[in-house]
């Protein structure tokens, strides 16, 4: 049984020289040394052997088996580079294209609109100031009229911090007094974007934060309401007319603009404001 191992090991050798792909290296790693190859079924008959000659066999078994694994590993490496080797050569790779472009993200689109806004008071003279979100009592409401026992505090619902008069600004017309502050005794048109915050239950309609728009000086609401059909034009076109109405007369100056859908003439203003080219 000992010469049977030994013309194994031989023919073994000589088989792998030949084996040139990943198949032939396959086939013969299953007939010598797999699970049931023809060295691992003499390793198993070892029981069969007498007792003085089972302990040379087992040594010299297990010594052919492992320098056998060594040649299978050190053939199949070589064969894989063979194989890539040869699929650059023949296959339809070209190198020298350039890389896939690696996807980026968008313009979140509450963005967008905010900088088509600001692109649009920008030509009519307007430059964005931006001011702080967290507020004092005082500049958030007393100093706009809306002293602490005013009806109109009912509107906000405010978040208020742990130290006594300071909270989450409610709108961004707070920043009218800091603008006032900063360009005065200059001109101002600037206008005052930025997150306002009410305490207020989150549904599908509103959440507890929201984007604002204020426009300083505060008492040319006349300029305005020719600014916003402007606006509401640049933004929509003309399929859709607006009204300027009082909103409340709890507070000076207070107005609404009201937004329509235009069928037919229906009276309301619509296209370019009067004398907007």
């Amino acid at each position: 049984m000992l010469q049977q191992l030994e013309s194994l090991y031989k023919e073994a050798c000589s088989a792998i020289e030949t084996a040139s792909d990943s198949d032939a290296l396959q086939a013969w790693e299953s007939k010598f040394i797999g699970r049931k190859g023809e060295i691992t079924s003499l390793l198993r008959s070892v029981g069969q052997l007498p007792k003085e000659e089972r302990a040379n066999f087992g040594k010299r078994a297990n010594e052919i088996k492992d320098e056998l694994t060594a040649l299978y590993t050190e053939r199949e490496e070589l064969v894989r580079q063979r194989e890539l080797a040869h699929s650059l050569e023949e296959g339809e790779i070209d190198v020298t294209l350039p890389g896939r472009p690696i996807p980026v993200g968008g313009i979140h689109p509450a963005n967008q609109t905010l900088r088509e806004i600001y692109d649009i008071w920008a030509d009519m003279g307007f430059q964005v100031f931006r001011t702080r979100e967290v507020e004092d009592d005082e500049t958030n409401f007393e100093m706009l009229n809306i002293p602490e026992h005013h009806p109109a505090r009912d509107m906000w619902d405010t978040f208020h911090t742990t130290t006594p008069g300071v909270i989450l600004r409610t709108h961004t017309s707070p920043g009218q007094i800091h603008a006032m502050r900063h360009f005065a005794p200059g001109p101002i048109r600037v206008i005052l974007p930025g997150m306002c915050y009410r305490y207020e239950q989150i549904s599908s309609r509103k959440r507890s934060q929201g984007h604002d728009c204020s426009l300083c000086p505060p008492n040319a609401w006349r300029k305005s309401k020719g600014a916003f059909p402007w606006l509401l034009f640049s933004v929509h076109g003309a399929k859709y007319g607006s009204r300027c109405r009082v909103h409340s007369v709890r507070r000076q100056g207070l107005f609404r603009l009201q937004i329509h859908r235009l069928a037919g003439n229906c009276g309301l203003r619509h296209g370019p404001p009067n004398g907007a080219a």
